[in-house]
C-alpha cells in the first residue's frame, strides 16, 4: 500500500487535534511513518499545545510551529512577480500585516517528502472509518497529472452535495475501496463536485502540488483553501476527481476559531473545550456521529471522557460543574 504525505493544520483545538490524531492512528491506512503537525495558538492555549506535544512525542508525529517574524518587504515582494497576487492581496488585506512563515513551512514539508503523494488535515478532520486510498486511484493520480483522489465526499448525499444522476462518472469497482472519476467541468458538477481545490480529505501528487502552490501567496489554511480554488480554475489544475463511493473522513465542526470566513459549524466555546482538555478529558466522537445523509457534520451535542474513569459527561454537564 503506498504511503500518503501527511499534514495537519491547527490553531487553538488541542482537544480537537487529538482526536484527529487518534483517528488516523487508528483509520487511515495510507498515513505517512511520519505525521508533518503545523501548529500555531494564542498564549491562552498554550499549556494545552505542550499537553498534545508531550503525548504524542514518541508516536512520530513532528511538530512544527509557525514563525511570527517574518518582514513583509523583504520576505513577500517576490511573489508580486505573480500577477494574481495582486487581486489576493486586495481581497484578502490581512496578508499585507502578516509576519508568519506558514507557506514556507508547508512548502518544504512538501519538497522534502519521500512520499509521491499528500494530503492535508485540517484539525476538525475526523477519519470516522477505514480510510484506505487504493493504489489503484494513485496510480491513475500518477497517469492524469493535476487531478485528485478523495474520501471525504461519497454518493449517499441527500442534501445540495448529493451526486447529480446526470452527472457522467466511471466507476472503478477495487478490493479495498469502490470509488469513481469525473471531469469537474461538467455541466452538471455543482457544490463539492466542483470544487478544484480544498485541504480536507483529499490527495494530490506531490509534483503537482509544488508547481501549484509555489507562485502564488497565502498566509494560513483558510486562504490557502480559498485562493487556492480560484488559483486552480484559471490555471486549470485538479480539472478531473476521484472519489470514493463512501465518504471515510469527514470535519466534525464543533466551532470556528477563525474570524476570515463564515462556516457552518456548532458553538462550543474552544475556552472551554481548552480547560476541559487540561482537566484530562478527551472529546468522544463515534461513527453514528456521522450520518450518510448529511455532507456538513455539525453537532447538536459533545460527549467528553474522563479516560482515568471512563466515565462520559455531556458538554453541558461538564459547564455546570467545572
Amino acid at each position: 500500500m503506498k504511503k500518503i504525505e501527511t499534514i495537519i493544520f491547527t490553531y487553538n483545538r488541542a482537544i480537537m487535534l487529538d482526536a484527529v490524531l487518534e483517528s488516523i492512528f487508528k483509520n487511515f491506512y495510507n498515513k505517512s511513518d511520519t505525521i508533518n503537525v503545523i501548529y500555531q495558538f494564542s498564549k491562552k492555549h498554550e499549556e494545552s499545545y505542550k499537553i498534545l506535544i508531550n503525548k504524542w512525542s514518541d508516536r512520530k508525529v513532528n511538530f512544527i510551529r509557525r514563525k511570527e517574524n517574518i518582514g513583509f518587504f523583504k520576505e513577500r515582494l517576490k511573489y508580486f512577480l505573480w500577477p494574481l497576487n495582486f487581486l489576493w492581496f486586495l481581497k484578502w488585506k490581512i496578508m499585507f500585516k502578516d509576519k508568519g512563515n506558514f507557506k514556507e513551512i508547508l512548502e518544504n514539508i512538501i519538497l522534502k517528502s519521500k512520499n509521491n503523494f499528500i494530503t492535508f488535515v485540517p484539525d476538525d478532520q475526523i477519519f470516522f472509518k477505514k480510510t484506505v486510498v487504493p493504489d489503484e486511484g494513485l496510480n491513475l493520480l500518477e497517469k492524469n497529472h493535476k487531478s485528485f483522489f478523495r474520501f471525504f465526499t461519497g454518493i449517499h448525499f441527500e442534501d445540495h452535495h448529493k451526486l447529480n444522476k446526470q452527472m457522467k462518472v466511471e466507476h472503478f469497482n477495487n478490493k479495498t475501496t469502490n470509488f469513481l472519476r469525473w471531469n469537474l467541468k461538467d455541466k452538471f458538477a455543482d457544490h463539492s463536485w466542483k470544487y478544484n481545490f480544498t485541504i480536507e480529505g483529499t490527495v494530490y501528487r506531490k509534483k503537482d502540488l509544488e508547481e501549484f502552490l509555489k507562485p502564488f501567496f497565502y498566509h494560513n489554511p483558510i486562504t490557502l483553501e480559498a485562493i487556492g480554488l480560484w488559483e486552480a480554475r484559471f490555471r486549470g489544475f485538479f480539472k478531473l476527481g476521484m472519489t470514493s463511493t463512501q465518504r471515510t473522513a469527514a470535519g466534525f465542526q464543533l466551532n470556528n476559531v477563525q474570524k476570515l470566513v463564515i462556516n457552518q459549524c456548532a458553538y462550543y466555546d474552544p475556552d472551554v473545550l481548552m480547560k476541559a482538555y487540561l482537566d484530562g478529558y478527551k472529546l468522544k466522537i463515534e461513527k453514528k456521529d456521522f450520518p450518510d445523509k448529511d455532507f456538513d457534520v455539525i453537532p447538536k451535542e459533545i460527549k467528553l471522557l474522563y479516560p482515568k474513569t471512563k466515565k462520559v459527561v455531556s458538554y453541558e454537564q461538564y459547564l455546570k460543574h467545572k
